[in-house]
């Protein structure tokens, strides 16, 4: 059949081997076709996986990388050893979940400084932590500014990472990496068939298999010139591929390998795939090619179809994934485009390359501005230094990334401080741009370095302080406190920032006197937020301390915490009280003298009374010209003898503080008058002219304290006469200025005597002083009147002057200030009312000592009223009882019952008659506190003694009826 074949169609049966060797070789070529194809596109998508799984990787190390500088910038790591404070327990939190997110990489982080650790690892039940003393640490952990690398043992590191410190306290951070695991980890995905294998290389434990098929026999065994290629390739930073096969094993394998780099260490992730997971499809196709052509072709094109799907379907995922990439990458652009950051990019010749629009918001410049003008645009701070040294770092190694801060000069002038982060971008593991973002930080720069400056200013103000400062939050937990507070209560160390305060206010109140007053402050601390407390503390150790504690309010009135004071006032307080017994030593003193002077005016005064009164009587009795002579000296003496008293207890009364100025109507032109008059007979005698001269516009009613006024123009005037020996004397009365309801009136003495010589007018106005001792000599007196006059002056608010001239004369003046009074009826109307207005009028005089009732009594009987005496106050009592008593003259130191006594009883006694009765005291005392005393014993009026005539008089009259 053959042979009639071949007959018949010789071409046909000819040509059949040579179709048959044409199909059979083109079932090879296109088996060879196939074969590679199918190697190529595996080999491709082998290296797909590679490269997802390395970026995988990177993306895990970089962002680890990237987010613990930040971490440590915001964070201060310083602060973890703080078990209790919020920022450490914020932080801790926070690195539980950085452990959490890089548990398949980072098995354990340390934080530790020279003598302490903080450990947080993953374990089986979780994530435990723990402090600790550095040296239970058996790893060898080192303090370094630069990252370093430390094998460990099997596929474990510890990596030691610099932190930016600042000016902040050195603390460290150490990483236990598994490289290895996170590789194993992020390639776990990644399909290679049910035979292959997945190999890691590492320069140091050298090739470790990350997973194998589940069909996978023996060992991945290269032969040692295959290993030897991939390894040198690996550390030459070669990626590449091979067919093999392995050693023990008929089966060829297809390897695909890729470097990359880790903390500076080199690795390789090797895939390797199975003929039987590539070639065994195309076998089959092939015998089945050998079967049928066409079903060959047919199935060669489906598996073409097919593998072209597949390649089809990875390059749509690889699409699918650029895309979704250039959408993040467009949303976070957009963000930046309203936010104070930008973001850039340059390449390895340092040409920028991009710019996100923003950065003219930012800086002012242009993309363009900003390149052509890079140099002036950074300032020459000196925080720019050292970026400047190395501001082109990462384009010289294609490694590493960047932050720092940098001043810039805006374009408006203003100076910026920007905060830049760079990183390497890489193209299929080839470095090829590097990306930065750069935000600009000023306010919150300065605000912290402001913050940084009160705080410290703050700290310094505390521990200058001489209190003793405790310092709480809102929650009572201590933030504060200075060295004092501690020396205070002798508590050493310091207390533990966070702690409950009112466990060491406990403690303070342990050092109190009274422990429950300090309690009780507590108590009410806690009850009612917003008190304030001050009081006093006493301690068991014989200190004082104040004590003060109020809230701590914000400006908006927020109460945001509390401060406790405490100030050591024991000196002080010792000293108010050897200042109080000082006074109270001081004050008996000053009581002992008033009392000694009390009594010796009284002393004086009683005989002194009689002598005057015994005076006054013989002078009204029209005596003989000789017995005048004889009188007014001895009136003259008793005058002189009584004002030089009345100076004496005057200093005294201006000295202890005792004297009061009185409040009464008076007519300054009549106070002049009088004055004038007393002394018109001195002025005749020595042929002086004197003269009174009163504004017209002083009002004529005055109120003020008659009897000082009088006493003040007294001494001037009768000082003014003494020292002049011609000439004139005039007396003025000026007004300065005048309201509605007080005026100022400026009084003037001035005298054309002797002068007084400039060296010497402050001293005359001493206590006991003249100009000099021949002054005294010549014109006698005790140099206290003057004084005496500066300080009445001086305590009614006024200012008593001088200006003199030595042989021309002086002028003493003083300002006082005078309410305006009422014009009212004069007492002397009274006085000028004829002597008989008295007749009729029984007047009892109660006195102990004869000679002043003998002066009385002339004087009354003289004043034709009717007289009874009482020795006694008890006598005095039954007397008065008659109930035909008009006016009682009353002296009130008396023996067995005073003139107090008595006036008292009198009060005492039942009916309207004894309530009403007008008794006048009558004493010697002048140094007491004698008109209050009379006032409060019910007694009407006070009259001292020696007594004026005329002013008993008036008094008497003014009772009449």
């Amino acid at each position: 059949m053959l042979k009639d074949f071949a007959k018949t169609s010789p071409v046909t049966f000819f040509s059949l081997p040579i179709i048959i060797i044409g199909l059979l070789v083109l079932s090879y070529f296109l088996y060879s076709t196939l074969l590679t194809n199918q190697i190529n596109a595996k080999s491709e998508y082998l290296d797909r996986q590679l490269d997802i799984t390395i970026d995988r990787v990177y993306q895990q190390v970089n962002e680890f990388r990237s987010e613990i500088p930040f971490l440590a910038e915001v964070d201060h790591f310083e602060n973890v050893f703080d078990t209790q404070d919020d920022g450490s327990k914020k932080l801790r939190f926070r690195l539980k979940r950085l452990m959490n997110r890089y548990s398949q990489f980072v098995d354990t982080l340390y934080i530790y400084d020279t003598s302490r650790f903080y450990f947080i690892g993953i374990e089986d039940n979780g994530i435990s932590e723990e402090f600790g003393d550095l040296s239970d640490i058996d790893l060898p952990l080192q303090f370094t500014n630069v990252t370093k690398i430390i094998h460990i043992k099997g596929s474990k590191s510890l990596a030691i990472i610099p932190v930016n410190w600042g000016k902040r306290k050195k603390v460290y951070l150490a990483a236990l990496i598994d490289v290895v695991n996170l590789i194993k980890y992020e390639s776990s995905s990644q399909f290679i068939g049910e035979k292959g294998f997945k190999m890691i290389f590492s320069e140091n434990m050298g090739f470790v298999e990350a997973e194998r098929g589940e069909k996978a026999v023996g060992e991945f065994l290269l032969p040692q010139y295959h290993k030897k290629m991939i390894i040198n390739s690996l550390l030459d930073s070669q990626e590449g591929s091979l067919l093999h096969q392995l050693k023990q094993q008929g089966v060829v394998f297809l390897t695909v390998y890729s470097p990359f780099r880790i903390f500076d260490e080199r690795y390789g992730l090797i895939f390797s795939v199975s003929e039987e997971d590539f070639i065994g499809p195309i076998k089959n196709k092939l015998l089945i090619i050998f079967c049928s052509f066409f079903l060959i072709i047919a199935i060669i094109i489906v598996v073409f179809i097919f593998n072209l799907r597949d390649i089809a379907k990875n390059n749509d995922e690889l699409s699918q994934s650029r895309d979704e990439l250039s959408k993040t990458l467009t949303q976070q652009s957009l963000l930046l485009e309203n936010s104070d950051s930008f973001t850039y990019a340059y390449n390895r010749a340092r040409e920028l390359v991009y710019a996100s629009g923003n950065i003219e918001s930012i800086t002012g410049y242009t993309k363009e501005e900003w390149v052509s003008n890079i140099d002036t645009i950074v300032t020459d701070h000196p925080m720019n230094e050292a970026p400047r040294q190395d501001l082109y770092a990462i384009p010289k190694t294609g490694e590493g990334k960047r932050v720092f801060r940098m001043e810039i000069a805006h374009k408006n002038g203003q100076k910026r401080i920007l905060h830049f982060f760079e990183k390497p971008h890489y193209t299929q593991d080839k470095f090829e741009l590097v990306v930065g973002t750069a935000r600009d930080i000023t306010e919150a720069y300065y605000s912290r370095k402001n913050l940084q400056r009160a705080l410290s200013m703050l700290q310094s103000q505390q521990e200058a302080s001489v209190d003793g400062l405790l310092v709480a939050d809102e929650d009572f937990k201590i933030v504060s406190h200075n060295k004092r507070f501690l020396d205070m209560f002798s508590m050493t160390g310091n207390l533990e920032l966070g702690s409950d305060v009112f466990e060491v206010l406990h403690e303070v109140a342990s050092f109190c006197d009274k422990k429950e007053t300090m309690r009780n402050f507590n108590g009410q601390v806690t009850t009612h937020p917003i008190i304030d407390i001050h009081d006093e503390l006493s301690m068991i150790n014989g200190r004082h301390y104040e004590f003060y504690t109020a809230p701590v309010r914000s400006t908006g009135d927020e109460i945001f915490g509390r401060i406790w004071m405490f100030r050591d006032v024991t000196t002080r307080k010792n000293e108010i009280e050897e200042l109080k017994q000082a006074k109270k030593k001081a004050d008996q003193g000053a009581k002992e003298k008033e009392n000694f002077l009390s009594t010796m005016s009284h002393e004086i005064r009683t005989p002194l009374n009689a002598i005057v009164g015994f005076t006054n009587l013989l002078l009204q009795e029209k005596p003989r010209e000789d017995q005048i002579g004889q009188l007014e000296p001895l009136k003259y003496s008793a005058d002189s003898l009584l004002n030089l008293l009345n100076d004496i207890l005057d200093i005294n009364k201006i000295e202890s503080g005792n004297i009061q100025f009185e409040k009464a109507n008076f007519d300054l032109r009549v106070l002049l008058e009088k004055a004038k008059k007393i002394f018109e007979v001195s002025a005749v005698d020595k042929n002086l002219e004197l003269t009174v001269d009163v504004d017209s516009q002083i009002p004529k009613v005055l109120v003020g304290d008659y009897n000082r006024l009088n006493q003040v123009i007294f001494n001037l005037l009768s000082n003014a006469i003494k020292f002049t020996e011609e000439g004139q004397v005039r007396i003025k009365a000026i007004l300065k200025d005048s309201f509605e309801n007080d005026s100022l009136i400026r009084f003037k003495i001035i005298d054309t005597g002797i002068g007084i010589p400039v060296e010497k007018q402050d001293l005359i106005f001493n206590s006991f002083s003249q100009a000099d001792s021949d002054t005294t000599r010549k014109y006698g007196g005790t140099g206290l009147g003057l004084a005496i006059s500066k300080q009445l002056v001086d305590l009614q608010g006024g200012h008593l002057g001088l200006e003199s001239e030595v042989g021309k004369g002086s002028t003493f003046y003083f300002d006082l200030r005078f309410e305006h009074g009422e014009p009212e009826n004069e007492a002397s109307e009274a006085v000028k009312k004829q002597e008989e207005d008295l007749d009729g009028m029984h007047i009892l005089v109660v006195e102990d000592n004869p000679f002043n009732q003998k002066v009385l009594e002339r004087f009354l009987l003289n004043w034709k009223a009717q007289v009874s005496i009482a020795n006694s106050g008890v006598l005095a009592l039954e007397k008065v009882g008659a109930k035909d008593i008009q006016v009682v003259l009353m002296d009130l130191q008396m023996p067995d019952m005073d003139g107090y006594q008595t006036a008292s009883a009198i009060r005492n006694l039942d009916g309207a008659y004894f309530s009403k009765l007008p008794i006048i005291a009558m004493s010697a005392d002048t140094l007491g506190e004698v008109k209050s005393r009379v006032e409060q014993h019910g007694m009407n009026d006070y009259v001292s003694k020696p007594f004026d005539p005329s002013t008993l008089l008036a008094k008497l009259i003014q009772y009449k009826n």
